[in-house]
């Protein structure tokens, strides 16, 4: 062999050197890959073959790196693929558990599929099964952000709509859609939605006035009769305008013509009616009716006979009618409303006892003020009356009036517009199983109008005001009608009721747009009431009767100012008065109102809060730290109102963290003119709207004190600073209120009760013993004065945490007294939340 032989082949051998260095090292790389495969597969709890994996192995040592490596290769490779597979479908059931879903198969079982087969070594159909439960996921999923989406815009169009249409029958379907989507059954939802939303658009698109028109039969010819001509809207969609031409009868002053007249509802249009000749003679009216959505018009023509009399031979017959209508107004102020309630027979002897009580409270209410006698009979019989209950009847209309934040002087002069007038008839008129929830925009008046059905309804039976959360059935047994005011402030509340099969009796009432966010199971339960904005023509009858009823003097340029401002708000108008008042201001004038006064309720109430806290564009000294404990007022009490003691331990509480944070200090004159604004009676403030509250939850695209809400929020809301500084609080309000009651039990009575009421509604027993409040005192005074409002309250609260066995407790047809004794040893449920607070929770 020669020299070039030898060196030929020395080189081939060290390129096949090379070469399986090379071979040995991409095989290595892969195994490595192959082993982090299978520790993440491992990791994750999958089961798989280690066949493959084995013959690599084999073939590696024994230097078949390019066999080990194909098998590595493909094994790994696919080894990843399942991996990634398991992965994303860990990462989409997280999803599916978050919007509360459940898929096809659970997690578990799909995860043991994926195990099986890949214990089989069957990768491919394991890496088909992850790709076939993925795309299923994803489609899930999709469909539930469709239907998301989609019922969102079907309540969006419902609520745009009712500005033009009636939207009552879209209302079920789109509630069925919620309810579907509460459920996942996003196909469904989508369906109905979907559906709906064409169904509102074809009604706006094709819905329109349908004008009735009615001419008075008694005219007489020759003459101009002063008529009354009837103007109803008998279709479904608003007509923004109706005109009308007349051909037969002359009109004084030519065509007739009307404002807006929304579905189902009519107006009078006062006219010079002038007919040439007696007789039935036919009149040709065209009816011009321009629709809301779109300003489309429609015209009609119709014939109407009208019967003309001779002159001299009657009366035209309009001051008669208008007579009459006068009169049956008056008769219909003035018919008594007949009792027709009485204790049920039939009942235990712990039932009478309770049926005696309710009747009492009944007949105190009526007859207040002339109701002492009846009060000192139940005070003097307070420990046969030791009764624990979910509601409350209150002794006098004052009580309820100041509980819902109503002006003293309310009751007798509420002004109701026809629409309002049917809502009041609605509910006096219907059975005991109907339940209803008057719904509203902020400031039309819900309050208002669900005390005039509260006392209305007073005249004829016992009426009860909800109280606490432990709902049973004890008040259908004696068909007592039980009411609230702004139900979803009251998330306890609203979801007990929820969670009931069946409930009757309920009056509530809740803001529209809130109304919405409340659960399916429980609006299904409410025929709704919708409370529209007064029409400036009412809204200027308002704002005078209102004026004269506070001795206020006016021109007519500022009463049409003043209407214009509160944008068909009976409340802006009540708060501007009251302020008058307060202020000693006597005579409503334009200037008063340039100063005093900005358009829309939100506009008002930020005015008001810019005067209290702010001096021009700068914060007054301790503005900030006024608005912050006008925040937690807001959003951390329950009810939005509170003891102003334990309101002001919170503003000694806050005020080092304001320092700190904000640099601004506790000043006394900014707090002081910031409670004084405040409503309420005794020692409690409250906010005299919850337009207020909007303002201070940082709600309005204008709203200027937007940027220090969210500034405030994020330091003390976000991190529980509120709620900490809110018991913290605890220890002074209690220590002075207490001194103040022990030094004259007399004078601080209400005060203390007050004080406890706050406490009771607002904290856990356990938290109140931790900070030193004697809760045997608490009970002590509270069953001394239990025929008043709020020490039953309190009562009820201690009694729903603590039962004692000398107390009735109401809440289920079978009505007892506990068994359970007050010292404890008995109860698991000492630390039970007598009442916590969660002001603001809402829940879809």
């Amino acid at each position: 062999m020669s020299y070039n032989d030898v060196l030929k082949m020395l080189e081939t051998a060290l390129n096949d050197a090379d070469q399986l260095e090379d071979h040995y090292d991409v095989c290595k790389s892969t195994m490595a890959n192959l082993d982090s495969n299978r520790a993440k597969a491992k990791k994750s709890g999958l089961s798989f073959s280690d066949d493959s994996y084995n013959a690599a192995k084999e073939k590696f040592d024994s230097g078949d790196y390019v066999g080990a490596n194909e098998i590595a290769g493909d094994c790994s490779q696919k080894l990843e693929s399942c991996n990634s597979g398991f992965d994303t479908l860990s990462n989409l059931f997280e999803m599916l558990d978050t919007f509360e879903m459940k898929h096809t198969d659970d997690f578990d079982t799909l995860k043991d599929n994926l195990s099986e087969l890949m214990a089989a070594g069957e990768f491919d159909k394991g890496i088909a099964l992850c790709d076939q439960e993925e795309s299923a996921i994803r489609s899930q999923l999709s469909d539930y952000e469709k239907a998301k989406a989609l019922v969102s815009e079907y309540n969006e169009k419902i609520m745009d709509a009712k500005e033009h249409i009636l939207i009552e029958e879209f209302v079920p379907d789109e509630e069925s859609a919620e309810q579907h989507l509460e459920k996942r059954n996003s196909k469904e939802a989508i369906k109905i939605s979907e559906k709906g939303i064409d169904q509102i658009q074809n009604a706006l698109d094709n819905w329109r006035p349908e004008i009735k028109v009615t001419l008075p039969d008694d005219l007489v010819a020759s003459e101009s009769n002063r008529a009354v001509v009837l103007v109803e809207n008998t279709g479904k969609a608003k007509a923004q305008s109706v005109t009308l031409v007349v051909d037969g009868i002359e009109v004084a002053g030519g065509e007739l013509s009307t404002g807006e007249i929304l579905p189902k509802n009519s107006e009078e249009i006062i006219a010079g009616l002038i007919p040439s000749t007696p007789g039935n003679i036919p009149v040709k009216v065209t009816k011009n009716a321009t629709r809301s959505f779109d300003g489309s018009q429609t015209s009609i023509d119709e014939q109407i006979w009208v019967e003309v009399l001779r002159a001299g031979g009657a009366s035209s017959g309009v001051q008669g009618r208008e007579s009459k209508k006068k009169k049956d107004t008056q008769e219909e102020e003035v018919i008594a409303i007949t009792p027709e309630w009485s204790i049920p027979e039939g009942l235990s002897d712990d039932e009478l006892v309770v049926g005696e009580f309710f009747s009492k409270r009944w007949e105190s209410y009526m007859t207040y003020p002339d109701n002492k006698i009846i009060l000192d009979h139940l005070h003097n019989n307070r420990e046969k009356y030791a009764i624990s209950s979910y509601f409350e009847i209150p002794t006098d209309s004052k009580s309820i009036m100041e509980d819902w934040a109503l002006p003293h002087n309310l009751r007798g002069n509420i002004h109701l517009d026809a629409k309002r007038k049917e809502t009041v008839r609605d509910i006096f008129e219907s059975q005991y199983k109907d339940n209803y929830v008057i719904i509203g925009e902020p400031g039309v008046g819900k309050t208002v109008l669900l005390f005039e059905v509260f006392d209305r309804l007073m005249k004829r039976e016992p009426v009860g005001v909800l109280t606490n959360e432990n709902i049973g059935d004890a008040h259908e047994k004696f068909k007592i009608r039980l009411f609230y005011d702004d139900i979803s402030e009251k998330p306890d509340l609203y979801e007990a009721i929820a969670a009931k099969e069946k409930i009757s009796g309920l009056i509530l009432s809740s803001r529209e747009a809130e109304w919405s966010e409340l659960p399916v199971d429980f609006r299904k339960k409410f025929t709704r009431l919708t409370v529209p904005r007064f029409s400036d023509d009412e809204m200027k009858q308002l704002v005078l009767k209102t004026l004269d009823i506070n001795i206020i003097k006016s021109d007519a340029t500022a009463v049409k100012t003043l209407v214009s401002y509160a944008q068909g708000s009976p409340i802006y108008v009540g708060s501007l008065v009251k302020e008058m008042v307060y202020s000693n201001v006597r005579r409503l004038s334009q200037t008063y109102l340039k100063e005093n006064a900005q358009k829309g309720m939100a506009g008002y109430v930020t005015m008001i809060l810019q005067r209290l806290l702010k001096s021009g564009n700068e914060y007054r000294t301790g503005g900030l730290h006024a608005l912050s404990c006008l925040m937690f007022l807001a959003n951390h009490v329950e009810e939005r109102k509170c003891h102003e003691q334990l309101l002001r331990a919170f503003a000694d509480e806050i005020d080092e963290p304001m320092e700190e944070k904000f640099s601004d200090v506790y000043d006394r004159r900014t707090f002081n003119r910031s409670i004084d604004y405040l409503s309420g009676q005794g020692s409690l403030v409250r906010f005299p709207h919850d337009t207020w509250v909007d303002i201070l939850q940082g709600k309005g695209a204008d709203n200027p004190f937007r940027p220090d809400i969210q500034a405030i929020r994020k330091e003390f809301e976000d991190t529980g600073m509120f709620e900490q500084l809110k018991k913290d609080a605890i220890d002074d309000a209690w220590e002075a209120i207490k001194k103040r009651y022990i030094r004259n039990n007399v004078r601080e009575k209400d005060s203390f009760l007050e004080l406890c009421d706050t406490l009771t509604s607002n904290f856990r027993l356990s938290d109140l013993r931790e900070m030193q409040v004697d809760i045997d005192m608490v009970r002590e005074v509270a069953s001394k004065h239990r025929d008043e409002p709020v020490a039953a309250a309190i009562l009820s609260r201690l009694e729903g945490a603590e039962p004692t066995h000398n107390v009735i407790n109401i809440q289920d047809s079978v009505i007892s007294k506990s068994n359970i004794g007050t010292d404890g040893s008995d109860a698991d449920i000492v630390d039970s939340i007598v009442h916590k607070s969660k002001a603001g929770k809402k829940k879809k």
